[in-house]
């Protein structure tokens, strides 16, 4: 695993050791690669435009766990990455969805410029999410790797 530090403002090759190192040993992948991806948005003091760099780092580290492994049920990890990967996304959306919320109850002001920032970063969390799944599509065979793009265009149309 690599030891060293990078700057506190990204996902560094911790994230990806640690989620290939999940894959790798195969339980409970879908909450393991929840919870990665929400301690790399708290430790590493992430904005949330920044989530996509942790997610691409996972799916990179996953990529190379499947690709070694090669144990027949890459289809079940891969889904299961993916859904932490999303659930992550998800949890850190609301997260900052409620304290949004909260201090409006308490009657704290935000400027018009931090409303619209907070914003634009939940919206453009969804693009994120799906740029990453296609753009670390490449890194697996081609089976897996039409079967990651076609989870992109469902979340896509899912909205």
């Amino acid at each position: 695993m690599t030891t060293e530090n990078t700057e506190n403002t990204n996902a560094g090759p911790e994230v990806q050791d640690e989620a290939q190192r999940i894959v790798d040993e195969g339980a409970q992948v879908r909450e393991r690669i929840r919870k990665l991806m929400l301690k790399a948005l708290r430790e590493r003091k992430m904005e949330m435009a920044e989530l996509g760099e942790a997610a691409r780092q996972v799916m990179h580290g996953a990529a190379e766990a499947i690709r070694q492994a090669n144990q027949g049920d890459d289809r079940r990890v891969l889904r299961e990455v993916v859904s932490g990967v999303e659930d992550g996304y998800a949890a850190a959306i609301q997260s900052a969805k409620l304290a949004v919320e909260e201090a409006a109850a308490r009657g704290q002001a935000f400027a018009e410029a931090d409303l619209k920032r907070a914003m634009e970063d939940l919206k453009s969390l969804e693009s994120m999410f799906i740029k990453t799944l296609t753009e670390t599509a490449g890194r697996f065979g081609q089976e897996l790797s039409g079967q990651l793009k076609d989870m992109a265009t469902h979340a896509q149309r899912a909205g």
